[in-house]
């Protein structure tokens, strides 16, 4: 899909008032809230926009009847439709090498020129791009939380993503993305030995702009455990993934605990964090998994209810093991409305 004229834009696409468009453009920082979500290094910030507001319609809009249209590389499998992350390493099955490399503030690091210079071959005039640019961008960049910024952050990095595709066939490599999660797997690379690899995709990366997370840097040999999934010749659920998460729910069910965690009856205990953090939980490397604010445990509770949401709409499970799994999502639901009531 191409857009030719402004009018088109503000008519077909956007579809408000142009006087609308352009004082929502000069007041678009007031309808962002900040949520700062502490994570090991840090915090990151998500900046949600009021629902009901012009600015979340506007851009709803432009996602509707331009961005989700614009075609995208056969290695995107995030932020389009019908695809999952499941999608993401389908691909990737009966392969015996495997590297996931990770990169560093995604969001962050598309800047409103970058958005202008991919728009180029979308939009005819300066002036249409400017408009674009100017509704999906907050201070400069790309706000992670908006409405537009998963379909912006595809089409910006296409270019980048051909390019890894066209270096990826010279080797017989595998590629997929999934927003800042890349993925390549070979049947004859063993990327520990040859790091050349790695090297030139981080150079790549770096010429537009990116910095990779070496720290997430990912390799394996003979299956690939990611995400929660065990990758092999066909995708199955990792047991210690969800260890943590037996661990919690268990916790709040035990009805050996007299008077204190039943959620089920709505009883509840305010030093939960205590008795939680003695559960002895790991994160993935191995280290005590400890929660000192309540925000950090709401924050890992919801992730794992997205993380089992995916794997039910992945189609791969059997019709019990669904059942358990929208057993756990329900408890999860109980245990973040128990503790905000609280």
């Amino acid at each position: 899909m191409f857009i030719l004229s402004k009018d088109f834009l503000i008519e077909n696409v956007i579809k408000y008032d142009e006087n609308q468009v352009y004082a929502t453009i000069m007041n678009k920082l007031s309808y962002y809230r900040q949520t700062k979500i502490p994570k090991k290094k840090g915090i990151r910030i998500i900046y949600d926009i009021e629902k009901n507001s012009e600015l979340y319609y506007m851009q709803k809009n432009l996602q509707k009847n331009f961005l989700s249209k614009v075609p995208l590389p056969i290695c995107v499998k995030g932020f389009c439709k019908e695809t999952s992350y499941n999608d993401f390493l389908k691909e990737h099955l009966n392969r015996k090498y495997y590297i996931r490399i990770d990169i560093k503030d995604f969001f962050d690091s598309i800047t409103s020129q970058k958005i202008q210079d991919n728009l180029q071959d979308l939009v005819k005039t300066n002036e249409i791009i400017r408009i674009i640019t100017n509704l999906c961008i907050y201070e400069d960049t790309l706000p992670q939380g908006a409405v537009t910024s998963p379909a912006i952050s595809n089409i910006v990095f296409r270019r980048i993503d051909q390019r890894i595709i066209k270096y990826c066939q010279k080797f017989d490599v595998i590629y997929t993305r999934y927003a800042d999660d890349l993925l390549f797997s070979s049947n004859k690379i063993d990327f520990k030995e040859n790091k050349w690899f790695y090297k030139k995709i981080k150079y790549i990366l770096n010429q537009n702009g990116y910095k990779t997370n070496y720290s997430k840097k990912h390799i394996e040999k003979n299956q690939l455990c990611l995400g929660g999934f065990v990758v092999k010749e066909q995708i199955s659920l990792s047991r210690n993934k969800l260890k943590n998460i037996n661990k919690i729910l268990y916790f709040f069910k035990d009805k050996s605990i007299k008077d204190k965690y039943v959620i089920d009856k709505e009883i509840f205990n305010r030093n939960y964090l205590i008795d939680i953090n003695e559960l002895k939980l790991l994160n993935s490397n191995g280290k005590s998994k400890y929660f000192s604010m309540t925000i950090e445990l709401l924050n890992y509770l919801c992730g794992y209810r997205s993380f089992l949401i995916n794997i039910v709409n992945s189609n791969e499970l059997d019709n019990g093991k669904v059942k358990n799994l929208k057993r756990k999502i329900s408890y999860i639901e109980k245990i973040v409305k128990n503790i905000n009531n609280n």
